[in-house]
């Protein structure tokens, strides 16, 4: 999962939010945040929004939930996928809905607060992970961040009742849009609708966010005696690709529960080898391992699952061909991340020589889809650059991760110093005179 030492990295975050005051964790998985981008895709082209700005974001939260904010951001709530994990249209239906309050422009009436806390927060949660990540952290590594942001009550709640169904309508023109099926979302509000069964009467309706799932039923399955699609359309690729990274995600979370049925029995052999390693069964978890790869040499999520078992367990040397290994397979920037991350840790026990450094930096440039060097990256830079007596460069990063943060004091002070090692000929040199923001 954020992989740089863990398969699951899980922050934990503190919103102090009107309407929704407590923690939550973000769950960084590469596998899984791409099965999710896969199956959603449709859905942000058909809205006319490049997926490649927006940002999928995994909540672990046992709540059936989702949320969108500073209008690129999907956050979906553990709850939501596993409760789900075998009904991908249900899943797709929410996004749908989420994606509606965007294109409705919802969001923009929000307190520009509740927007800031929500990028800074996942921001910072990725920056001290990674800070944890680097000093060889337990594999959940967890930072406490406190935010606040205040809404007036009553306006807010009127806000988002007044804009449900407006998103609910959107929702569906983007399923049909895309070719796919909104029984997702009719499946969705039938369960939400059978819970609220038990709450009728108990509730005032005018105390709670959302209206009514019966509302809302009633409106999608009007609409499915229209739809040209009342049946689900994800191809089945899609689909088994999902449920695999959801049987995987549950096993991470939850290696004390039966492992999810899938038809797949290579995904039970996944599972049971994440939990052995969840267990402390390495032995046991490489054979299962082993077994995957033989059987999908060319899946980079085995090897890569491999080599947490073996950094986990003190093998670094031998956990740096299989990082190898996943990144040649899949590039991405978490692997990325990982791989580079676990060749500074090979260098700090001194198992490595300073030049594999070079070798780090490297994969820590690599850029995001927006074409920016990762947030969570730049901490790793700076620490890697600091390990080759490039103080200058190590100081120029830190500035910049504390410029993105929003700390404009932090970023300023690294600036100020990085200007001060760097060559006024650097190129870095003029870029950290830019950081510097006098009072």
């Amino acid at each position: 999962m954020n992989r740089a030492l863990i398969l699951l990295l899980i922050i934990f975050l503190q919103a102090n939010l009107a309407f929704a005051q407590k923690n939550f964790s973000i769950i960084r998985d590469d596998e899984i945040e791409s099965s999710i981008e896969k199956l959603i895709e449709p859905l942000f082209r058909a809205a006319s929004i490049n997926p490649s700005s927006m940002r999928v974001v995994i909540v672990d939260d046992p709540t059936i939930n989702a949320f969108v904010a500073n209008q690129t951001m999907v956050f979906i709530h553990s709850g939501l996928l596993l409760k789900f994990y075998d009904d991908p249209d249900m899943v797709m239906g929410v996004v749908a809905h989420e994606l509606g309050h965007i294109l409705g422009g919802h969001l923009a009436k929000l307190d520009t607060r509740y927007r800031n806390i929500a990028t800074n927060s996942v921001a910072s949660a990725v920056i001290l992970g990674a800070i944890g990540l680097a000093m060889s952290a337990p594999e959940l590594a967890m930072a406490g961040i406190s935010g606040s942001m205040h809404i007036g009550k009553q306006s807010m709640l009127s806000y988002s009742r007044q804009q449900e169904q407006s998103a609910d309508k959107i929702a569906v023109e983007l399923l049909e849009k895309s070719k796919n099926s909104p029984i997702g979302l009719k499946k969705t509000m039938d369960y939400f609708r059978q819970a609220d069964a038990s709450l009728y009467g108990k509730i005032n309706p005018y105390s709670i966010t959302h209206p009514m799932p019966a509302e809302r039923l009633q409106f999608i399955t009007g609409y499915m005696e229209k739809t040209k699609y009342p049946h689900s359309m994800i191809p089945s690729n899609i689909k088994n690709q999902y449920i695999r990274a959801m049987v995987k995600l549950s096993a991470f979370l939850e290696p004390t529960r039966p492992i999810l049925s899938s038809k797949s029995q290579d995904d039970y052999i996944y599972a049971k080898s994440i939990i052995n390693f969840r267990t402390n069964h390495k032995n046991e978890a490489i054979k299962l391992i082993d077994q995957l790869i033989h059987k999908e040499p060319e899946n980079p999520y085995f090897y890569e699952l491999k080599s947490q078992v073996l950094f986990e367990n003190g093998l670094v040397i031998e956990s740096l061909e299989q990082y190898q290994k996943a990144y040649s397979l899949r590039g991405s920037n978490l692997i990325s991340y990982e791989y580079a991350s676990a060749l500074i840790e090979a260098v700090d026990m001194g198992k490595l020589t300073k030049s594999k450094l070079d070798k780090s930096i490297e994969l820590l440039k690599k850029t995001n889809k927006q074409g920016d060097i990762p947030l969570e990256n730049l901490d790793q830079l700076a620490r890697a650059y600091g390990k080759k007596g490039k103080v200058g460069m190590a100081n120029y990063y830190l500035a910049k991760m504390y410029l993105l943060l929003g700390d404009d004091k932090k970023s300023t002070r690294f600036a100020k110093i990085a200007s001060k090692q760097l060559p006024k000929s650097d190129p870095y040199y003029l870029k950290s005179m830019d950081m510097i923001k006098e009072d």
